[in-house]
């Protein structure tokens, strides 16, 4: 006996250690992401809120453990603990009703099936802890000895989980109810009142009340978004536990011996199922383009550029993609210089279009932000918590704290710094304090002083006239801005409007922000200004450039003539503007 309790003891160790390293591989970006759509409060107030009503506590509960998600290895490690407790309460159900048979499968199949519904950003954490502590509080319930006492709290049971969880009452409920048909202590009609009577505070809040749609209220749909429908596979892992109970019951009247070799056997074969499972829910439910959004909003929040321009993207033709790689360029201050050694999309990559999603609002928060468009920037802060399911998002709340305190809303700006003081990025908004009200020490301020200078130089940025024109209205206002003048650099250039470009060059080639002249502008001006050289120095045109020039229109000449030179200027010209403009559709 006690050699087997070593065994399950190392089996479970083992099962951890391997859902902990999976999670890595294949969700590696997945916690850190949801961390940002949820904001704890430590304060009595928000604590208080949360207990009145229904499920309150347990969205109180996955806040809290959410906040710690942004650290290294704490998603993957709370999810796998979670996951193992699902699977060890179950395991313990068979144990103290069909103490004879290992099922490894059944003990592992909910936990599966919940880390597979955990995959969709649109599933709540709650739908985790509560299907975990229905299991842990049946097998207390089926330790009852006396059924009077048994019936009893599972009334109080199913009432202490509705008001704790939600609808995993109807779990509970339900499967006591199979575990007392199947003791058969009491008449079938005790059993069969349990289920009405626990319903009761939920049919309360429905028709007294009206807090809750029915779907709510009943089903696993209040484990995700209630904007949208229920995912499926959360029915699915509500379906397995009454199952899994009924399967436990039936197979204690299953006395018939069973050879040690059925047993290796049939434990394998389980083992094998848990692991053919595990991928194939991976292949349905891991979205590989899904990853690579978090993978690319993770660098970006966390301004890790390099990363964003190393990663390999599922899709060359991938618009969000490019336009993140534009940015981690543009912050390098190399997007005028290398833009082109990456695959470009035309212009509509440097600011995609709003979808209304939070991902893209952030990205363009932060994009116009570079730039110094802090109306616009501010906006899709804006949009972007609005679209969050929560309305909440701790990142972009930092950023409407800046644009307030560029615009002068010192009031405004105040008020999301409390509101941010008594959560985990307490340190974060604190450190804007100082700024407030003192107009004299945020202009001296390096990214925020410069950001007011664009903003007070410039007059109606409000798009009416196209972004273009806004964006020169912040270049002619600071023209130490690299970011802008880059950007509006490379959507003309990228329009092949070379006359715009001219005009462009004119005005601003004297700027700091274009100090020294990026490799693309020198390579655009070269081929703009080519029936006047003798104005190429004047722009700051190097040696180099120059001869490359030649060698290129030497080349494309000699390519026409001979198709059999076409991938050798490819290969030696492919990311230079020249080659852009004549062979780029």
């Amino acid at each position: 006996m006690k050699t087997h309790r070593v065994i399950t003891i190392i089996g479970w160790l083992i099962t951890g250690l391997l859902l902990f390293l999976w999670q890595e591989q294949y969700l590696p970006f997945h916690y850190e992401y949801m961390e940002q759509f949820r904001l704890f409060h430590y304060n009595t107030e928000y604590f208080i809120d949360h207990c009145s009503y229904p499920s309150g506590l347990m969205e109180y509960l996955a806040s809290y453990l959410i906040q710690f998600f942004h650290l290294p290895y704490i998603g993957v490690g709370t999810i796998t603990i979670l996951l193992l407790l699902i699977g060890i309460g179950i395991q313990q159900i068979f144990k103290r009703i069909a103490a004879h048979v290992d099922m490894p499968l059944a003990y592992l199949l909910p936990a599966l099936l919940l880390l597979f519904a955990g995959m969709d950003i649109n599933y709540h954490l709650e739908g985790t802890l509560a299907f975990t502590l229905t299991v842990w509080l049946l097998n207390a319930q089926i330790r009852i000895v006396r059924p009077e006492y048994r019936i009893f709290s599972g009334v109080l049971l199913s009432w202490l989980l509705f008001y704790m969880t939600g609808p995993a009452f109807v779990l509970f409920a339900l499967c006591s109810v199979i575990y007392e048909w199947h003791k058969q202590e009491l008449p079938k009609m005790y059993a069969v009142l349990l289920l009405p009577v626990a319903v009761l505070p939920a049919c309360y809040a429905y028709f007294i009340q009206h807090s809750e749609p029915l779907r709510i209220l009943f089903l696993p749909d209040a484990y995700s978004n209630h904007k949208l429908e229920g995912q499926t596979i959360l029915y699915y892992t509500w379906i397995t536990l009454p199952l899994l109970f009924t399967l436990a019951c039936l197979l204690n009247r299953w006395k018939k011996p069973v050879s040690s070799f059925v047993k290796g056997l049939s434990v394998s074969i389980q083992l094998l199922a848990v692991i053919i499972i595990l991928f194939q829910g991976n292949e349905k439910y891991n979205s590989p383009s899904l990853t690579q959004v978090k993978e690319l909003d993770y660098y970006s929040r966390n301004k890790q550029w390099d990363q964003i321009l190393n990663m390999q993207t599922s899709s060359s033709n991938n618009i969000f993609s490019t336009c993140f790689k534009n940015l981690a360029m543009a912050q390098k201050g190399i997007l005028a210089d290398k833009g082109l050694h990456h695959k470009q999309l035309g212009n509509k990559a440097l600011w995609i279009d709003w979808d209304q999603s939070s991902t893209v609002s952030t990205l363009l928060s932060d994009l116009y932000y570079a730039m110094g468009h802090i109306a616009l920037s501010q906006r899709y802060a804006f949009e972007g918590v609005l679209s969050s399911e929560w309305e909440v998002n701790p990142y972009l709340f930092l950023r409407l704290i800046q644009t307030n305190l560029i615009f002068g809303h010192y009031n405004i700006a105040e008020k999301y710094i409390r509101f941010l003081e008594d959560t985990r990025y307490q340190e974060q908004a604190h450190a804007y304090r100082k700024f407030l009200y003192n107009d004299a020490l945020l202009e001296q301020d390096k990214e925020l002083g410069g950001k007011r200078k664009g903003v007070s130089g410039s007059k109606g940025l409000s798009e009416m006239q196209g972004l273009t024109h806004d964006l020169l209205q912040i270049a002619f206002a600071n023209p130490d801005n690299q970011i802008v003048l880059d950007y509006v650099g490379m959507y003309i250039l990228f329009e092949k409007n070379i006359p715009l470009f001219k005009m462009f060059i004119e005005n601003f080639y004297e700027a700091p922000g274009l100090q020294p002249m990026p490799t693309h502008f020198q390579e655009a001006i070269v081929f703009s200004y080519e029936s006047q050289p003798e104005r190429w120095k004047e722009f700051g045109i190097t040696e180099a450039i120059k001869k490359r020039f030649e060698e290129y229109k030497r080349l494309d000449i000699d390519s026409r003539l001979s198709p059999s030179l076409v991938n050798r200027l490819r290969s030696g010209f492919g990311n230079t503007y020249w080659y852009y403009y004549t062979y780029h559709k």
